[in-house]
């Protein structure tokens, strides 16, 4: 008897573990475009959240929950996977109120186009992959997916086995989200082709869609929480006008159930949008037009009461720090005026390596008259390093040395990790300068950028 349970303990033990590490295999194998983004919402407290946004890219592209933290203390996040179709958003919905229970969910409508229940079975990878799991999820699936493709979604190993090969020091590291599952872009994109289209002109909305939307309806109004739907904005012309008539038809239907919806087409003037510099592509608004929209949201939700029982939360002040440090990481790769970007990295918050050929090349090039660099090298952050034969270490204030560069690389004394790292073709480099900006806030390398004394434009 004692053998034979000694036997089962041990079968269950080797079962336990080889589950372990086959669950470890899956998430590093998996891809992580949208993990951590997706991920982000789970990981906030339970019954935290006043708002939730749900929706396509239309949504996490537009809504910035620190923005409305700062500017109104409502507290809200964003759960959206690219190419969300609707009955998918119907399962995101029940998620959002089995976790968070908000006051308010608001939903994107971008797919309501569509009459099928997935339209690139890619799109629900990465929420899938980033979904705990659930017996909500498991519905969600067996709804959703077809069966000779469920294999790949309950063993993600059996898709993901051959990337190995792709494999980086990325898929072995936590991956953080600093945005509340938002992703601004600031791409800018001259949407002047934009037509819209009159609210008369309509067409019946897809079946599909209006299944899963009245779906919604129904499981928001038992559980108490307003549901507020909406469409984004984006250059609807030609074969594709058709949508914009479905969004109209949507606000008939809408109407009819007392649901509020804001379909930003007809809002355009009123939020305040210009087709010139508020797009980041034909699809897209970018955080000029985001920041717009997620103002009118906040103005819209504290009318409905939300943010006035928040009060103070030190731990979202001191997250919006790396909100606003993720920011910055995404404005500073669009600059290319040389000056401007020196003055960017000099005013910020930034450890910095700069990396000189000619050290004396580079003390005449900062003397320059005329130059809008005027350079406060910060004490102890900024480093020289050029080939003098021996790859020495120069800290900017002319002190002792203090950091170590083996010709692989340097290590901040502030930094809990090497702030920046340097390979062997890393200082073989052909600009007069080579700039390394890395912020701590967020403990990430944000930009690497050539110089060249007697050019306007940064080299990237």
């Amino acid at each position: 008897m004692k053998r034979k349970l000694s036997i089962v303990i041990k079968v269950l033990a080797f079962v336990i573990l080889l589950s372990m590490i086959l669950a470890e295999c899956n998430h590093i194998l998996m891809t992580k475009d949208e993990e951590s983004r997706i991920s982000s919402f789970y990981e906030e407290e339970r019954d935290s959240l006043e708002a939730v946004f749900i929706g396509s890219s239309h949504i996490f592209v537009t809504a910035y929950p620190f923005q409305l933290w700062e500017d109104y203390g409502i507290k809200s996040s964003v759960l959206g996977g690219n190419g969300m179709g609707v009955p998918m958003e119907y399962y995101c919905v029940k998620d959002a109120i089995r976790r968070q229970h908000p006051d308010v969910i608001v939903v994107e409508l971008y797919k309501a186009y569509l009459d099928e229940k997935l339209e690139y079975i890619s799109y629900t990878h990465g929420m899938a992959n980033a979904m705990p799991r659930s017996a909500n999820m498991l519905r969600m699936l067996t709804d959703l997916i077809p069966k000779e493709n469920r294999a790949e979604f309950a063993f993600p190993l059996y898709l993901y086995h051959a990337r190995w090969k792709e494999l980086t020091q990325e898929d072995f590291e936590e991956q953080v989200c600093h945005t509340k599952g938002a992703s601004p872009q600031f791409n800018v994109y001259d949407a002047s082709a934009f037509t819209e289209v009159e609210e008369k002109e309509t067409q019946e909305v897809p079946k599909t869609a209006m299944t899963y939307i009245e779906k919604m309806i129904d499981v928001c109004a038992e559980n108490n929480v307003e549901l507020i739907f909406t469409v984004m904005p984006y250059e609807a012309s030609g074969k594709t006008k058709y949508q914009q008539k479905i969004f109209n038809k949507l606000g008939e239907e809408l109407a009819d159930r007392n649901v509020p919806y804001y379909n930003f087409f007809h809002m355009m003037d009123e939020v305040g949008i210009d087709v010139r510099t508020d797009f980041c592509d034909d699809a897209h608004l970018n955080y000029e037009g985001g920041q717009k929209v997620t103002a009118y949201f906040g103005e819209m939700l504290s009318e409905r009461g939300l943010g006035e029982k928040g009060g103070k939360d030190s731990q979202w002040d001191e997250d919006m720090k790396a909100w606003r440090s993720h920011i910055k990481s995404k404005q500073i790769k669009m600059i290319d005026d040389k000056n401007e970007y020196l003055d960017f990295i000099s005013e910020g918050n930034y450890e910095y390596i700069l990396m000189v050929k000619d050290s004396s090349d580079f003390t005449a090039f900062l003397d320059q008259k005329g130059t809008a660099f005027d350079v406060k090298l910060p004490e102890g952050r900024c480093i020289y390093i050029y080939d003098d034969g021996k790859k020495s270490v120069y800290p900017a204030d002319g002190g002792k040395v203090e950091t170590e560069f083996n010709e692989r690389w340097v290590q901040s004394t502030e930094g809990k990790k090497p702030a920046v790292m340097l390979d062997k073709e890393t200082y073989k480099f052909s600009e007069d300068l080579k700039i390394f900006v890395y912020d701590k806030e967020i403990n990430q390398m944000i930009d690497t950028v050539g110089i060249n004394y007697s050019q306007d434009k940064v080299v990237r």
